[in-house]
């Protein structure tokens, strides 16, 4: 439990760029500044950014634009304001994609 706050206090207290530049150990680079202004876009709040940028990482790698500004458009519809609400949604969504896998 203590890891997971950590993690959460870690996607909170960044601005995405220095979230990237954590991830990275590089500068954001062009790229990336157009995903960030895409994300931002959507009227989403740094922590939830920062959120679809762990999934963009981590628990994603393949995933293209589309679906990435699908996930941006539900957290602006759905007013997610936190990086728990996005992990959670975002966890959901993998489950739900791995069953239908599975099936």
């Amino acid at each position: 439990m203590k890891d997971i706050r950590h993690f959460i206090d870690l996607l909170t207290s960044r601005t995405p760029e220095q979230f990237i530049e954590h991830l990275t150990k590089e500068p954001v680079i062009q790229s990336e500044k157009d995903v960030l202004q895409s994300f931002r876009n959507f009227s989403l709040t740094d922590p939830v950014i920062n959120a679809l940028l762990y999934y963009m990482f981590f628990m994603d790698r393949q995933a293209d634009w589309n679906k990435l500004s699908k996930i941006a458009q539900y957290f602006s519809e759905e007013n997610i304001q936190t990086a728990a609400e996005a992990l959670d949604t975002m966890i959901k969504l993998q489950q739900y994609e791995k069953q239908l896998d599975d099936e």
